[in-house]
């Protein structure tokens, strides 16, 4: 799951499972049925809890993640909202460093960001 996830790439697989991303993570169904079931809060502060690195670091590799997740659920769904929701990841993710927010705040931003994109297509 996590060679996927990565798209082929071993490297970026192995920095996945170095910074402590389990297969429960990498499984983008899983991902997304968690999202619909309003899971995006407890799933994403879990991951950043048991991600290893700076916060910084953290963050940007568990924005990464939901990127993938919501780009996987717009291919899969075709909605509208999960390609805003992926743009506003990719935003926040490019930020957050950048304006020096506070990480727990970012995944906060995240979280809204999820819950919209699943509200919308319920």
């Amino acid at each position: 799951a996590l060679m996927t996830l990565a798209k082929g790439r071993p490297g970026r697989a192995i920095a996945y499972a170095a910074q402590g991303v389990d297969a429960k993570f990498a499984d983008v169904r899983r991902a997304q049925a968690a999202l619909q079931r309003g899971e995006a809060g407890a799933m994403l502060s879990s991951l950043y809890d048991k991600m290893s690195g700076e916060p910084f670091e953290k963050l940007a590799s568990v924005l990464e993640l939901a990127g993938e997740w919501t780009r996987a659920a717009g291919v899969e769904q075709g909605g509208e909202s999960w390609a805003e929701a992926w743009s506003a990841l990719e935003t926040l993710r490019a930020e957050a460093e950048g304006l020096d927010m506070d990480p727990r705040h970012a995944l906060a931003r995240a979280v809204g960001v999820l819950d919209r994109a699943t509200a919308t297509r319920r």
